[in-house]
């Protein structure tokens, strides 16, 4: 995966119709549900960055937040696209990967999705485990096996996310 794609799909977030300005966030910025922040997931700092939508506010400091990415063709069957008219742009949401995540984990915010896309990526996650529900959504398609690209594209994902999982718990067992 290119760095580049990357930038570009910032780029595409930085063009929809974001109803908030996107800037550089500082440490006292506030987190509200819609935004879409960076994170480096403390994999190091040749590490490319990648994009966590917040879902829902969980304490004062946590978020659960969903992994966004760009690809669609990398869309696992757990991962809802998100309507262009929602998102004001293509985008997946890695509904089975939705972890906590604490400010002092976040890199920049990016921007904010509109009310009407979280909910709908809350609505849809709700759904994960009904076979009826769930035809309400657009889903990516079964893995074809344990080689299957996009398997191997979302076992990255779940490390990293298992990496911003562990420094939670360190930053919560040394309060």
């Amino acid at each position: 995966m290119k760095i580049s794609k990357y930038k570009k799909f910032v780029e595409q977030l930085k063009n929809t119709s974001c109803p908030f300005p996107l800037r550089k966030a500082d440490n006292g910025s506030k987190m509200v549900a819609g935004q879409t922040w960076s994170v480096t997931g403390g994999c190091g700092k040749n590490t490319p960055t990648w994009l966590l939508l917040l879902v829902k506010k969980t304490s004062e400091s946590l978020f659960n937040a969903v992994p966004l990415f760009r690809w669609g063709e990398l869309a696992g069957p757990d991962d809802v696209y998100l309507p262009r008219e929602l998102a004001g742009a293509d985008i997946v949401a890695s509904l089975e990967m939705e972890a906590t995540v604490d400010r002092t984990m976040l890199d920049d915010c990016h921007g904010r999705l509109s009310e009407k896309a979280v909910r709908y990526v809350r609505t849809a996650s709700a759904t994960l485990d009904n076979p009826v529900q769930r035809n309400k959504f657009s889903w990516g398609i079964d893995y074809l096996g344990s080689n299957d690209h996009r398997l191997l594209f979302h076992r990255n994902i779940n490390d990293r996310l298992t990496t911003l999982q562990e420094n939670l718990r360190t930053f919560i067992f040394q309060k």
